[in-house]
């Protein structure tokens, strides 16, 4: 019995935080092609903009770049994270990623990358700023980094899917 609950417990170890998807250089990175039939690459990119203003609650809430002649756009936004109690109460920190639209016709690739999160702390503000790739951090435990990195992929997850929705909703295409 003791030594299945050894196990039990360096298995939850291991499992925590592991599902965020990387790409070949070892980063996060959530992306994919989609592919929505007869839409252009205009109609497609109009659906970003509408996406970015939706997710960020307005377009100058995330610093962005737009290039209408090759269909892109790059957004960088940040979403709170709560951290759970340890040997302080519980708090938030802002992790912020950037997303990468690129839209051509009947398809567009989407990339979220580059997540970093930044904690503000004491009286004479201390910024500390981690990239979630990285293992541990000296400003949290290994359970509230890893509550980090399993909220942020919650959070990116619910992102990808109300991109999606608003990229297949042909409604609110360029009129």
């Amino acid at each position: 019995m003791r030594i299945l609950f050894i196990v039990s417990f360096l298995f939850y170890q291991n499992v925590s935080g592991q599902d965020l998807p990387k790409n070949i250089d070892g980063k996060i990175e959530f992306a994919d092609i989609v592919s929505i039939d007869s839409s252009s690459a205009k109609d497609l990119l109009y659906r970003s903009k509408m996406f970015i203003t939706k997710a960020f609650n307005s377009g100058k809430d995330a610093t962005q770049v737009i290039d209408e002649n090759a269909n892109s756009i790059i957004a960088k936004g940040w979403m709170q994270v709560r951290i759970p109690p340890g040997f302080w109460p519980a708090f938030y920190i802002q992790v912020w990623f950037t997303v990468n639209l690129q839209c051509k016709d009947s398809r567009y690739k989407y990339s979220f990358t580059d997540f970093k999160s930044v904690y503000q702390s004491g009286k004479i503000t201390t910024t500390y700023t981690s990239n979630l790739e990285q293992e541990k951090v000296p400003e949290f435990t290994k359970k509230q980094w890893e509550k980090v990195k399993d909220q942020t992929g919650i959070e990116i997850r619910s992102l990808i899917e109300i991109l999606k929705k608003q990229m297949a909703d042909k409604s609110n295409s360029n009129w």
